[in-house]
């Protein structure tokens, strides 16, 4: 039942987990465990294309990332009225993405004396 927007390609299985590529509203990505993590650098810095990325640039990405298991890609926390919510670390700083708008967190960060791995389900109920 796809809806055809999504043409995410299966690179291979990572640590039992399934690691998609694919080209989004802002730009390339790697999807691994629902966190998503920009390409963009990486593929200019490589002189690769999208389709020349294989499951072993993977391991290289998230090292050149820091993304191994840190939270500076789009992270899934749950659902909000039936809506995924998720936060991450972007070009302007923490955000949060829910009904397809991001919101800046940084305000509430500070506040609230948090860090971004802080942020849970609940604390977004107080922000959104």
């Amino acid at each position: 039942m796809s809806s055809g927007k999504s043409k995410n390609i299966l690179l291979g299985e990572y640590k039992g987990k399934e690691v998609h590529v694919g080209e989004g509203k802002y730009g390339p990505f790697i999807l691994y465990d629902k966190k998503f993590t920009s390409i963009g650098k990486y593929l200019e810095e490589n002189s690769k294309e999208l389709k020349d990325i294989t499951i072993e640039d993977y391991s290289k990405i998230m090292k050149s990332t820091g993304n191994s298991n840190s939270s500076s890609s789009n992270v899934l926390l749950g659902q909000i009225k039936g809506k995924e919510v998720h936060k991450g670390e972007g070009k302007y700083g923490p955000f949060i993405l829910y009904n397809k708008k991001f919101k800046s967190i940084s305000y509430y960060l500070k506040n609230n004396n948090k860090t971004l791995e802080d942020i849970k389900l609940e604390d977004l109920k107080k922000i959104l």
